[in-house]
């Protein structure tokens, strides 16, 4: 008997999928409607981009209690553990990254190339290091008009550009966020 080998291949960096976003974006909805925990909204937002969106990595980083570090608390995609071990980034005025430029401008990014003279100074070694890459989203968590923390993804591993439709997503993805928690922080 003769057995042939057939070679499976396994996609590990999710296409865009409509109905994935549509999905997360009712569960966000409908969790409002019970008393949600801050890390459920995180879970199913980061879900969104990823899966959704088709990204490769998407990660939640919240500002520490002190307010001068950035910090990943939650991440999802390959590589993210790694990633999440280094994502730690000062938060000072007197010598802003792009993390810090994001969070006191609290404007949504996309950074189509980080060495462009526009963003150069904001790229610090580390960052560079860091998430290894020079095209990436970010995105400030803005509550009660306070930036509490950000979201951040891109497509490293793969390589697939980034465009303008998963922008929108990012966006959109983000902004629910913020209505989310500030929803659960007016709640409590």
């Amino acid at each position: 008997m003769l057995f042939r080998s057939e070679t499976v291949t396994i996609n590990l960096y999710p296409e865009p999928d409509p109905i994935v976003q549509l999905n997360v974006l009712r569960d966000l909805s409908n969790l409002l409607e019970t008393k949600p925990n801050l890390n459920l909204i995180l879970e199913l937002v980061l879900e969104g981009v990823y899966r959704g969106i088709g990204m490769d990595r998407a990660l939640f980083a919240l500002l520490t209690p002190e307010k001068d570090q950035i910090r990943a608390k939650y991440a999802v995609g390959n590589g993210t553990e790694s990633l999440s071990d280094k994502f730690i980034f000062p938060i000072d005025k007197n010598m802003p990254n792009i993390f810090a430029r994001t969070l006191l401008e609290k404007h949504t990014l996309w950074i189509k190339d980080a060495s462009a003279s526009e963003y150069q100074n904001y790229m610090t070694p580390h960052i560079s290091n860091t998430i290894g890459t020079k095209s990436f989203y970010l995105a400030p968590i803005i509550v009660n008009q306070r930036a509490i923390g950000l979201f951040y993804s891109d497509r490293y591993s793969s390589r697939r550009p980034l465009d303008e439709t998963a922008y929108e997503g990012f966006k959109h993805f983000n902004q629910q966020a913020c209505m989310a928690i500030e929803h659960l922080a007016r709640a409590r």
